[in-house]
């Protein structure tokens, strides 16, 4: 069976990171059936300790990702992923700016892309890649991640009112963009160039793809319930609104990818 963990990071790291996660499924026969990737606002480092995942590119073949894969956030659906075998996964999620802040990366570069984080980052990462997997446990992997990341933030850049901003409305995906930018001093226009830099996403764009990760959530919490009452809930003002986003953001309709949609242990 898919066991799914999750962690927050303690008080230091919260302005760079979101939380921590794994997945693990000790079955050399299990398969996750290969399914489409949304357009996401994540940003993340995983790491696979068992069997690395398969990703296809539109109608290409399955490739195996990256040993330690960073992920920046995804306008565009296309990718499909598979799990299979021995799963054993630990994920860095991190805040809208966290990786900028952190690693100093311009990430309207890395948009749409599963990269190397041993090529984007350093040779560092593989140090802790063997203490996540030499410790014994979650908990053990989350107190290793944190003492490496903890390092990483003595040098980081400190935060700014931009980056408040992209906290706020990661928050509230309801702030106009003429708020955020008082809240981070500075113009709209000023506010929208920094923002792409540093998460990778126009803040409209941002606050759509955030509301739309709400509406797979509120589906995952209640499987049973009409579009319409999740949509809702998700912040969707009708379910056209909804049902536009669905389609641009998997390149299905709604239900037919919920349906699809498989169960990774967690809400998604």
């Amino acid at each position: 069976m898919l066991s799914y963990l999750a962690a927050p990071p303690h008080a230091a790291l919260r302005g760079v990171v979101l939380r921590f996660s794994q997945r693990r499924c000790r079955d050399a026969h299990r398969q996750v059936p290969a399914f489409g990737l949304p357009a996401r606002t994540d940003q993340f480092i995983e790491f696979y300790l068992g069997e690395p995942v398969q990703v296809a590119q539109g109608g290409g073949a399955p490739l195996p990702a990256p040993e330690i894969v960073l992920v920046a956030p995804h306008t565009r659906p296309g990718k499909r992923l598979q799990m299979q075998g021995d799963i054993d996964t630990f994920t860095v999620h991190f805040q809208p700016t966290g990786l900028h802040r952190l690693f100093g990366l311009p990430l309207q570069g890395l948009t749409d892309q599963g990269l190397s984080a041993v090529e984007v980052l350093d040779r560092q990462v593989l140090a802790l890649r063997d203490a996540l997997a030499a410790a014994p446990d979650f908990a053990g992997r989350v107190a290793g991640a944190q003492a490496w990341l903890a390092q990483r933030l003595l040098s980081a850049r400190a935060a700014d009112g931009l980056d408040l901003a992209a906290l706020r409305l990661a928050a509230d995906t309801s702030l106009p963009q003429r708020t955020l930018a008082q809240l981070a001093n500075c113009s709209e226009r000023h506010l929208h160039r920094r923002l792409v830099e540093r998460s990778g996403v126009a803040p409209k764009l941002f606050a759509r793809l955030l509301r739309f990760q709400g509406l797979l959530a509120a589906q995952r919490r209640a499987p049973t319930e009409s579009l319409t009452v999740l949509a809702l809930q998700a912040g969707y003002f009708d379910q056209a609104h909804c049902i536009r986003d669905c389609r641009e953001f998997t390149g299905q309709a709604p239900r037919a990818f919920l349906a699809a949609w498989p169960d990774l242990g967690a809400p998604s």
